[in-house]
């Protein structure tokens, strides 16, 4: 069984802890927000990545890191609703 997708996603889970851990806001929203779309937004980076995996690894804790941000940024672009 290949396991590289659940890798992506804890990375993307890593990436929106460390948010947590630099911003130090530990409110419900933020919490579940990086935690849930950081590993969300891993598993999608997992689904682009090229076939170089060095930068992978390290793009995909970015992506978590960035992930609510980016998300954010899309659905206002797009003038969906967020609350």
């Amino acid at each position: 069984m290949d396991y590289t997708p659940l890798l992506f996603v804890f990375h993307g889970f890593l990436g929106g802890l460390l948010w947590l851990l630099t911003k130090w806001i530990w409110t419900k929203k933020a919490v579940i927000q990086h935690t849930l779309v950081s590993a969300l937004c891993g598993y999608l980076y997992y689904l682009l990545h090229s076939e170089y995996n060095f930068p992978n690894s390290v793009m995909a804790i970015l992506a978590g890191y960035f992930g609510v941000d980016f998300v954010l940024s899309i659905m206002e672009r797009f003038k969906v609703v967020v609350k």
